[in-house]
């Protein structure tokens, strides 16, 4: 029995150029955490982040702009509260720890990855 070459879209080899130019070219993304009581989580976001929000844009919203683009939008959501799973990448990992643990933030390590909760379990 032979197996035949499967053509998948993100095999560039395989394609097109018509179908490598309809890719979506996304160039942001914004990471959704969904909270039970936005005053509560953007007080500790803004201990996080070092800063209060850059954005209110509606009401149960706050909005953090990242250095390097994105954004972190904190929404209130009771239902969904404690669904959202986020993954922060910084440098100088051990600075960062040191300054998080300095402002009361503890912090979980889990084989090089850390990972920490917020009050609504995200």
């Amino acid at each position: 029995m032979t197996s035949a070459a499967v053509s998948r879209p993100w095999d560039f080899n395989e394609t097109t150029q018509w179908e490598r130019d309809s890719f979506m070219a996304i160039v942001n993304a914004l990471a959704g955490i969904m909270v039970s009581e936005l005053t509560t989580a953007e007080a500790w976001y803004e201990l996080l982040l070092s800063r209060p929000a850059d954005a209110r844009p509606m009401e149960g919203l706050a909005e953090w702009k990242l250095a390097d683009g994105g954004w972190i939008q904190v929404f209130q959501d009771k239902e969904r509260a404690g669904s959202s799973s986020v993954t922060l990448l910084v440098s100088g990992l051990d600075d960062q720890l040191a300054e998080l643990k300095a402002k009361g933030i503890s912090i979980e390590t889990y084989h090089d990855i850390r990972l920490r909760e917020d009050r609504h379990g995200n």
